[in-house]
């Protein structure tokens, strides 16, 4: 049910700005993702753990066609807080022509309360779509969005856009191997890299703190 409702909202999103046989075809690309997720060019997956349980899942796929290369990220966490259950399931889409993002897609479902956010690239601006509420972003060239942080370190990069917030974020290194994302809210999320690819994400809150696991193949 969920992952027919993500589709429905990218099909609705979408639809309403598909203008070309590119936008067409990146729009297929994106649906067929959902649908055949196995046939990927790349895939991580991560656990996500609280408390040394296994509460969820994360997964970063990664498909190239040309000059064209297409990431999607996909989570899912069920837990209780206290009395309470707690549910999140999490969507992003992003896809990069020439190494420079032209779509970006957000949706969130988190106990029952749906976010979605989406930006598409047109001349040197962006159309966003936040939630029904439509307008333009003045951008400067996006190359680096935060999916890509589980693909790959950022390097000496200070700056990562976000797909949810629609704002480049900071990211700095604090140690060899391991960056802090610091989320406008003042909050931060920690990255760690084994050999060029995140092996580990902790998610560090006042009353409680998250760990995305890369799985060992």
């Amino acid at each position: 049910m969920i992952t027919f409702q993500i589709i429905q909202t990218k099909r609705k999103i979408i639809g309403n700005l598909v203008s070309s046989k590119k936008e067409l075809f990146i729009l297929m690309m994106l649906l067929s993702c959902s649908f055949y997720g196995i046939a990927q060019e790349g895939i991580l997956q991560y656990d996500v753990i609280r408390n040394g349980n296994v509460i969820g899942f994360l997964n970063i796929t990664e498909r190239t066609n040309g000059n064209l290369v297409f990431l999607e990220l996909k989570s899912e966490v069920k837990t209780k807080q206290l009395l309470f259950l707690y549910r999140s399931d999490v969507t992003e889409d992003v896809v990069f022509e020439n190494g420079e993002m032209i779509y970006s897609f957000y949706y969130k479902k988190e106990n029952g309360k749906e976010t979605s956010v989406e930006a598409k690239k047109s001349d040197r601006n962006f159309n966003v779509i936040d939630n029904g509420n439509r307008s333009v972003a003045h951008y400067k060239s996006v190359r680096n969005n935060i999916v890509q942080l589980y693909r790959r370190s950022p390097g000496t990069d200070t700056k990562i856009f976000s797909n949810h917030f629609q704002q480049f974020l900071d990211i700095q290194k604090v140690a060899e191997n391991k960056y802090r994302l610091i989320l406008p809210d003042g909050n931060s999320n920690y990255y760690h890299y084994k050999n060029g690819v995140c092996d580990q994400v902790d998610i560090e809150r006042t009353l409680f703190a998250i760990h995305f696991i890369l799985r060992k193949k």
